[in-house]
């Protein structure tokens, strides 16, 4: 899937935000100075070899 959906602790919401480039299951993820960076993972036909970051205080 390359949709993202952010957690709001305090409401218990979740609330969708910007989507990922590419569609990607079984990724690596990691917070690096306030991004959330996903890599590799898997498409459906094939092992991903790219990296997406997403900034949440430009959703994007």
């Amino acid at each position: 899937m390359n949709t993202v959906e952010r957690f709001d602790p305090k409401t218990g919401v979740w609330h969708r935000v910007a989507s990922m480039n590419y569609r990607r299951s079984a990724l690596g993820a990691a917070v690096l100075n306030g991004r959330i960076y996903v890599c590799g993972g898997y498409d459906g036909v094939a092992s991903l070899r790219t990296c997406e970051v997403y900034n949440p205080e430009q959703n994007r």
